[in-house]
């Protein structure tokens, strides 16, 4: 049998030089590697994979879309039809998402079935919608004995069926509730109704009520982004273009152009991205930028932009070693995209893209390897696609 035809050194230099590419099995055997999407996922030595639209090898080796397509290197999960979607978070099984038509969707992650209701809300004032390792928890709206209105935060078991399993904490008393953001670290649980701020200790066992919950800040301009961490810090954005950290109620930066999501990096380093736009015609001007504070921070400080020139950036998520974040492009005239960042290196690669330039790329999650979000299709009926992809999977063109 023959073996493996090896390329000399002064020919393959000769065919890179000149601009042409190698086929992916010619590329591994010539000890260069095999040009994405291809991959050799059995080890065997060739470049048999394609990454693009393997199923059982979705965008990364052994990332696998369990019985739903797999499309450029992402999972698309489920299509939900007629209605629009807010916000999503996942955990190992599901991806739930505040929907219009006021409800909760959850997805399988693993494919196998299709979305269905988690929560179904009768009336307006659903948004935010936070995940923790036993709970789901989200900010709405709820009625007392007077049927008068108040905002509420609510909890339920993840994957649990029904209301009977629900259990919500009054907030403060109002006649209209705006719907607001909630998240957690694990401790503690931050949430928002309209310009108020609330942080609410939830370590421990089931009980009536709430151990703690205490008024952070009233009277603040639309929130648009939190973050909290386990000193029972909070982060949040205002759309007037201010980062604000509680308990000293210091703004960190102030003047920013709409920020629109924060979180924390460490005690003392966040990671931000602002929306941008207001320039016509619509050009992206959005950006990721990053903010470091002594301890405690005496006032506000210089922000690092570390990305500029972007499509309308709406959320991130971080890890070690990346910041990843969505590109929304509602009014710029370019695709919407999933990016990361590379903390080290400051590298800037495209992870995902939407297919028009009149699509919507919304809210972000990541779960262990996962990263999942929604694309809002353009159409006269809304449709909204749900995606994930592994956050290691290779990289599309710029």
């Amino acid at each position: 049998m023959m073996g493996a035809v090896r390329a000399p050194v002064v020919t393959l230099w000769l065919i890179l030089s000149s601009g042409c590419t190698l086929r992916g099995t010619d590329y591994l055997q010539s000890g260069i590697g095999c040009v994405p999407p291809l991959a050799d996922c059995d080890g065997d030595g060739s470049c048999e994979t394609n990454l693009a639209d393997t199923a059982a090898h979705c965008g990364a080796c052994g990332y696998a879309c369990d019985g739903i397509s797999c499309k450029d290197g992402s999972c698309l999960l489920d299509t939900l039809e007629g209605m629009l979607v807010w916000q999503i978070d996942i955990d190992d099984q599901h991806a739930y998402l505040t929907c219009e038509p006021p409800r909760i969707a959850y997805v399988p992650l693993n494919g196998g079935g299709h979305w269905d209701n988690f929560h179904v809300q009768l009336s307006a004032g659903l948004f935010g919608i936070y995940v923790d390792d036993a709970f789901v928890w989200w900010v709405s709206q709820a009625f007392d004995a007077m049927d008068q209105q108040f905002p509420a935060l609510f909890r339920k078991p993840r994957g649990a069926a029904g209301a009977d399993a629900e259990e919500k904490w009054r907030g403060a008393a109002m006649t209209e509730v705006v719907a607001g953001g909630v998240t957690g670290s694990g401790v503690t649980i931050a949430w928002s109704y309209g310009s108020d701020l609330v942080i609410s200790e939830v370590a421990g066992a089931l009980k009536a009520e709430l151990p703690m919950s205490r008024a952070v800040a009233t009277g603040e301009p639309s929130v648009t982004g939190l973050s909290t961490n386990p000193q029972f810090d909070i982060l949040w954005a205002t759309f007037d273009g201010d980062l604000t950290r509680w308990p000293l109620g210091v703004d960190l930066a102030t003047g920013r152009e709409r920020p629109f999501d924060v979180v924390f990096a460490d005690v003392n380093e966040a990671y931000f991205v602002e929306f941008g736009g207001g320039e016509m015609p619509p050009a992206p001007n959005g950006r990721l930028g990053r903010i470091g504070w002594e301890n405690p921070p005496q006032g506000p400080v210089p922000a690092e932009e570390l990305v500029t020139d972007l499509a309308e950036p709406v959320a991130l998520v971080l890890d070690n070693s990346h910041v990843y974040f969505s590109e929304s492009s509602i009014e710029s005239d370019v695709p919407g995209s999933i990016k990361r960042f590379d903390r080290a290196s400051s590298t800037v690669e495209t992870l995902a893209r939407a297919e028009s330039p009149d699509d919507v790329v919304g809210d972000l999650d990541m779960h262990g390897e996962t990263l999942a979000w929604w694309v809002l299709r353009a159409g006269e009926t809304p449709v909204v696609e749900v995606w994930k992809r592994s956050k290691n999977a290779y990289t599309l063109p710029p």
